[in-house]
């Protein structure tokens, strides 16, 4: 009986250690853990910093003005959004105002419609902003006044704190309204089409000198009423108008060509056809005046690079100032006379100086 009892006794012992052994093992694997205050996130919001001129300058310099439209209304309006966040802007910086200009411009009547279709969608406050602009000034530059005078309005009723406002002038403004004025009269007249030509081409050149369509220096975009030239002269070769149409168009492409001041008398050869072609012209002094300062340039510019008067220079000084002298007297129209008479002594002055 005894032992009976101390069997039951060591198995009562044996399953109290495994018992505890196991439950030491469940606590050891599935440790309990205190639950502990759970820190609350703090989210610091960082103040934007203030874009700096240098950001402005970026963002301009990043446009180009050969870009598609829609590209120059999203950069642009990055250029205002970066402008606007400015808390204490100072003096406006010129230099990227006149940069701004000359970048945002329309190119042709295709970006015109674009811009329009665009306008169509749904478009952020900033992008209208630059869109109303572009098609303000660009319109009246492809020869749109009334487009123009639209989005002038629309930009000035619904931003009228727009920096752009500040680029029209009252000048400007006046401009716009008169082509907008002469425009519809010249159209409405009834006459030939070619005096319609020379006449809206002459509109276009005074109204088009306003600041906006400024690029650098005194160059003005003048394409559109140098493309009327172009036509009267194409379709109406016979017109009473030509010979002014090809005079106009021959110092306008002269203009880039010799803007510098550098003559190698391809368009003397030009002005010299355009006597033979046109010999009974009003315009033939004004020809001969340009074939005249051609010859002077280029003499003045073999002297330079020889550093002493040649031969050469000589004879086309010679040349130059023969013409100069016919050009000065009193039947020849008052600006050529003057202008003749003001080169005339600028050569004689040149060579004395050159001469020994």
């Amino acid at each position: 009986m005894k032992a009976v009892i101390r069997v039951l006794c060591l198995f009562s012992l044996l399953l109290f250690l495994a018992s505890g052994c196991g439950g030491r093992r469940k606590l050891a694997g599935q440790e309990k853990v205190r639950p502990e205050k759970a820190e609350k996130e703090v989210v610091v919001v960082k103040k934007p910093e203030e874009p700096s001129e240098e950001k402005l300058w970026e963002i301009v310099r990043n446009m180009d003005y050969q870009e598609d439209p829609i590209a120059k209304i999203y950069k642009g309006s990055e250029f205002l959004a970066a402008l606007a966040k400015r808390t204490q802007p100072t003096a406006k910086p010129e230099r990227i105002e006149e940069k701004l200009i000359f970048c945002l411009r329309i190119k042709n009547k295709k970006e015109i419609r674009t811009v329009l279709d665009y306008l169509a969608e749904a478009t952020k406050p900033e992008e209208k902003e630059v869109a109303y602009y572009l098609l303000a000034t660009g319109s009246l530059v492809m020869g749109e006044p009334e487009l123009s005078l639209e989005y002038y309005n629309l930009l000035s009723s619904t931003f009228p704190a727009s920096i752009f406002l500040s680029w029209f002038s009252g000048e400007d403004l006046q401009r716009l309204k008169k082509a907008a004025q002469e425009d519809r009269r010249i159209r409405s007249m009834e006459i030939p089409e070619d005096e319609k030509l020379w006449r809206l081409a002459g509109l276009y050149v005074d109204v088009l000198k306003v600041r906006w369509n400024e690029a650098e220096g005194s160059y003005y975009d003048l394409s559109y009423p140098y493309g009327l030239y172009k036509q009267l002269v194409q379709d109406y070769a016979e017109s009473p108008w030509a010979d002014n149409a090809r005079m106009e168009l021959l110092l306008y492409e002269e203009s880039f060509v010799h803007e510098d001041g550098v003559a190698d008398l391809s368009y003397t050869r030009k002005f010299e056809d355009f006597i033979r072609e046109y010999p009974e012209s009003d315009c033939v002094p004004r020809a001969r005046l340009k074939i005249a300062e051609h010859y002077y340039i280029y003499a003045c510019n073999l002297v330079n690079e020889a550093r002493k008067m040649t031969d050469e220079a000589q004879a086309y000084l010679t040349q130059a100032e023969t013409i100069l002298q016919e050009l000065a007297v009193e039947d020849n129209p008052g600006d050529v006379r003057r202008s003749a008479g003001e080169r005339l002594a600028e050569l004689q002055s040149f060579r004395d100086e050159h001469t020994w």
